[in-house]
């Protein structure tokens, strides 16, 4: 492909004093032994650092190393021996000021494969994070660098955070005020903004989300229709514009592309709106300046400017938080400078691919289909020209396509025809590149498992919508649960007003006809049963305390009529989200105890066949663990459940999923015959894109060997089902999320990677672990065929040599064969199976 060459603009500032006290971690060390009933945190910290864990289930021997340090003479050993709740904190205080801006580095490497967040946050409550990246300690020493801009004064903590047992090590951080700092790079000319004036169709990272905004229970009541933006004839300029409407109490969020920019520079964004009646709308560059706008039902050009600070890039975002309206915008353009310009396109011509499948998933030996879609006048010989990157970085250049064209397709690999892959095109003329370089993505993977849904393990987070439905499905899934996605049966969102019911039958019936069960919540309460509504508008109106004179009388009315309503359509209920946490808890352990005790006895009467979800509890809270189970009785419920959010890579010797498992059970002994037990909802958190990782969230390699790990020993340690969570959101382009979709709605590598796992093993018993070599571990399981499949991994994250057994074959972790009658194995799982 003939490629153009993108210029980094970030370059090194030259920055203000060191802020930090011995960020080299150099002699002397000071010993520290705290020991309590939870934490043991010993050995010798740098002069400077101190440890923050002693509130924390941990064990920790901290130590200087003089074995090659990344620079000066020693460096911070930090030995995680156990973490059973909380994580192991080595921080260091720093004072920050308001409308600064903060840059901050570390280098870290690991004995084994560890997790590590590198954090600066707010140090007292409410522990606020201003930036944080997570990076897969390795052998090599590796830099973490973060960004921060402060709104307001702050006693803040640089923190270093392994997320499980392992041995790192870290040197030379640094911290310093970045806020004069000025970009030397070359000065950027004309439009920034690639396909500002929308010809040809929504692409290129722009992204639109219409979300609910202040009153769920009405913003519900469109989520079936699933509101997208559309591009419509009779733009401001050229043919046509995005035009996106906004139902009742839902708002749209518009955003441009990332682009690189030069800090300490003058930046003016400038873009022609239009809507049928007149609202406000919020135009910021992201990081930098903001302003609001009156738009009415002519086209108008607005305009944001100002100073840009220390940072990789920007975007321009849109927010129109006014509803029953429809919003218009063409001509988007940002350029360096002050002054506004009239609107110029970035490039000849516009490029937009696009996949047309839900989730941009095709199966097995199906070829790829990408729409290509151009405006502009194309000259003769105009070429598309493509790359193709696998997920492991494998580049190949696909055929050359002549334009006009309206697709191509591009047919399996040989060698790994399964997996996720990135597609960057490029029209040019000759040597002349006409328009910007477009990705697009998209997976193929293997056919999702057909089971009875009772017996799938693979559940997840969606909206409840026909596109969403069939991304659900398209990646092995067979359950989703009712909580943010959709949160329909929710008690604010049935009974919005006292005895003024809603029913979502229609989106209920389509879930079901497209073959997932639901998990539905008997969960919140509305502001009217509550004496002091913590909100009455917003996503925390569903949570306020049922502390009204009646409220419990009215709760088990409400757990009555829509138990009974979805009878035999949601048969499966958890009662409240997360009660043990500020945000959401409905008050004390006592109080959520009181409301699933209440809750069994009138759910299971209005549907004998209803399955009860219970404690929905989180590691590290035995006291509401117990205190909940003491005040409702196993009785109250038929299954335990809990919430289990981590990174790390899952397994070795101290396996935290098991570790879970086998502490609820013991929980529930104390009162009787322990129930089974779903983890409902849960997962990495935030994960980065495919797209373009920019160093925040899990990186997409990682992502797949994070997912199948967690999973597998959570079904080893007999998780019945597990919720990931989540597929909604609809992020901006290359943002790292909790969204295992793309803003394309493309799926990440973090759900390629469950399918396969989802097509493997769904439905099958586990049958144990075994160590098939040094430095190996093996989960097997047995299909209802009685097939063996084994998810092999290295605990230390070292190749180890496996043997395939005879009659076996190896496969990938994203499902394609690995050749071979010896095979190394990594900490990326790889499959055995065996007839």
């Amino acid at each position: 492909m003939r490629r153009v060459v993108l210029l980094a603009l970030l370059t090194t500032p030259t920055l203000a004093a060191e802020m930090l006290t011995n960020g080299g971690f150099e002699p002397p060390y000071q010993t520290v032994n705290t020991v309590n009933a939870k934490a043991s945190i010993t050995g010798a910290l740098a002069e400077g650092w101190s440890d923050n864990s002693s509130w924390a289930e941990v064990g920790v021997v901290y130590g200087e190393q003089r074995q090659a340090p990344h620079g000066g003479t020693s460096c911070q050993r930090i030995d995680v021996r156990e973490v059973r709740s909380g994580g192991v904190q080595l921080t260091q205080p720093a004072q920050l000021l308001t409308d600064h801006s903060y840059a901050a580095s570390l280098w870290i490497r690991g004995e084994t494969p560890v997790m590590v967040r590198f954090q600066l946050r707010l140090g007292p409550a409410p522990y606020t994070s201003f930036a944080g990246k997570e990076v897969l300690a390795g052998p090599e020493w590796q830099r973490v660098d973060l960004f921060a801009r402060l709104r307001q004064p702050a006693q803040a903590l640089l923190m270093i955070l392994p997320a499980a047992p392992g041995v790192i090590e870290v040197d030379d951080a640094s911290l310093a005020d970045v806020t004069e700092a000025v970009s030397d790079a070359p000065p950027l000319r004309g439009n920034l903004l690639p396909n500002g004036s929308f010809e040809a169709g929504l692409g290129a990272g722009w992204s639109v989300r219409v979300r609910g905004a202040a009153l769920p229970w009405v913003a519900a009541r469109s989520e079936f229709a699933d509101p997208r933006a559309v591009v419509a004839a009779g733009g401001a300029d050229g043919q046509q514009a995005l035009q996106v409407t906004i139902p009742p109490q839902m708002a749209a969020l518009i955003a441009s592309p990332r682009v690189a920019y030069r800090y300490g520079h003058p930046y003016t964004a400038s873009v022609a709106l239009k809507s049928d009646r007149e609202v406000a709308v919020e135009l910021e560059l992201e990081g930098g300046p903001k302003a609001n706008v009156r738009v009415g039902n002519r086209w108008q050009r607005h305009e944001v400017s100002g100073l840009m600070p220390y940072g990789h890039q920007t975007r321009l975002w849109l927010r129109c938080w006014s509803d029953n309206v429809t919003l218009q915008a063409d001509a988007a353009q940002l350029t360096e400078g002050a002054t506004p310009t009239g609107y110029q396109p970035a490039w000849p011509l516009e490029l937009a691919l696009r996949v047309p499948r839900p989730g941009s998933v095709f199966f097995e030996a199906e070829p790829a289909e990408v729409e290509v879609r151009t405006a502009g006048a194309l000259p003769r010989g105009a070429t598309l020209y493509s790359t193709l990157t696998e997920l492991n970085g494998e580049e190949c250049d696909l055929p050359a396509v002549p334009l006009p064209a309206s697709s191509f397709t591009i047919p399996p690999l040989v060698a790994r025809p399964q997996g996720m892959f990135r597609v960057l095109s490029q029209v040019f003329a000759g040597d002349q590149p006409l328009s910007p370089a477009v990705s697009v993505v998209f997976a193929r993977l293997p056919r999702p498992r057909e089971l009875d849904p009772e017996k799938s393990y693979f559940g997840v987070h969606i909206p409840l919508a026909p596109e969403y439905f069939a991304i659900a499905r398209a990646i092995g899934a067979r359950w989703t649960r009712i909580h943010d996605a959709s949160g329909i049966t929710k008690w604010p969102m049935a009974e919005p007003e006292r005895d003024q019911f809603q029913f979502f039958d229609e989106p209920v019936d389509a879930a079901r006809a497209a073959g997932l069960r639901i998990l539905g919540m008997l969960d919140g309460a509305p502001p009217w049963a509550s004496v002091k509504p913590k909100a009455t508008t917003g996503y925390f109106a569903v949570y306020n305390h049922p502390d009204a004179p009646d409220a419990m009388a009215r709760w088990e009315n409400y757990v009555a009529r829509v138990v009974e309503h979805y009878r035999g359509r949601i048969d499966h209920w958890e009662v409240w989200n997360e009660p043990w946490g500020d945000s959401f808890a409905p008050g004390s352990p006592e109080v959520y105890g009181e409301l699933l005790r209440r809750a069994a006895p009138v759910a299971r009467a209005a549907n004998p066949q209803a399955v009860i979800l219970g404690i929905d509890t989180y590691r590290g809270r035995p006291a509401f663990t117990n205190t909940a189970l003491a005040t409702a009785g196993l009785e109250s419920f038929d299954i335990f459940s809990y919430h289990d959010y981590n990174n790390s890579l899952y397994g070795g010797p101290v396996d935290q999923a098991r570790q879970q498992v086998e502490q609820f059970t013991a929980d529930q002994a104390k009162l009787g015959q322990p129930r089974p037990i779903w983890s409902s909802e849960g997962g990495p958190g935030e994960i980065g894109s495919f797209y373009g990782w920019t160093g925040d969230g899990l990186a997409p390699r990682l992502q797949g060997a994070q997912v199948v790990r967690f999973d597998v020993c959570a079904m080893s340690a007999g998780v019945q089902k597990f919720f990931y969570y989540t597929l909604h959101a609809d992020p901006a382009s290359e943002v790292a999320a909790f969204c295992g979709l793309e803003h394309d709605r493309a799926i990440r590598p973090a759900m390629a990677a469950r399918a396969v796992l989802a097509s493997l093993v769904d439905g099958a018993t586990p049958f144990g672990r075994s160590e098939p070599a040094e430095g190996l571990e093996a989960f097997a399981f047995r299909q209802t065929d009685g097939s063996m499949v084994s998810v092999v991994w290295s605990m230390d994250g070292r190749p180890h040599p496996l043997t395939v057994p005879a009659e076996s074959r190896a496969l990938s972790l994203m499902g394609n064969p690995l050749a071979g009658p010896t095979v190394s194995v990594t900490m990326e799982p790889i499959y055995l199976l065996q007839p």
